[in-house]
């Protein structure tokens, strides 16, 4: 009987933990710690920068890529972009690593509002500008808001989650990287 109830407390320790958080992250990106174990090559793409520019998947071979995901009525993701600021003033100068937003026009959104929002707050992250959402979706299975996607420098989609999660799994690349040269 106390096996039971120790085996109870441990599984309850752990939901409240860490297990939530993992079931969380698996209903909303597929995998609950956010790699992509079966990866594959990112489709073709092409984003508009602030100047319109386009910029597509074979501009970033070489290095991991972190796409954050987000529109303007998602609140969650204003609230992220402190620390996406934050992680592209660390990477910014890093050659093996390039952090871009990536919004998801919405159908009401003004042409060029994604760029204006991001100035008026004074962010300095590179923004790109994506399709309709249903661009997104189809394109990276994106399907909740804010999303990260990352790829490795063959282009392969390695990573799908929060942004908390791909910074994790960016720096443990990078220190593989490192080790093996």
């Amino acid at each position: 009987m106390w096996r039971l109830c120790n085996v109870s407390i441990v599984a309850c320790g752990f939901l409240y933990v860490e297990g939530y958080d993992m079931w969380l992250h698996k209903l909303s990106f597929g995998t609950t710690n956010g790699i992509v174990h079966d990866s594959f090559e990112a489709p073709e793409f092409q984003f508009a920068d602030r100047d319109g520019k386009t910029v597509t998947r074979n501009d970033f071979a070489g290095k991991y890529t972190m796409l954050d995901f987000w529109h303007t009525s998602c609140g969650v993701c204003f609230q992220k972009f402190p620390e996406l600021e934050k992680q592209y003033a660390k990477y910014n100068s890093n050659s093996n690593v390039a952090i871009y937003s990536v919004n998801v026009k919405l159908p009401q959104d003004k042409e060029g509002v994604s760029f204006e929002i991001i100035s008026e707050r004074g962010y300095s992250f590179p923004v790109l500008q994506s399709g309709l959402s249903e661009d997104a979706k189809n394109m990276f299975g994106v399907t909740v808001y804010p999303t990260v996607i990352v790829l490795d420098k063959t282009g392969a989609i390695v990573f799908r989650g929060r942004l908390e999660k791909a910074i994790s799994f960016i720096e443990k690349e990078l220190k593989k990287n490192i080790e093996t040269n």
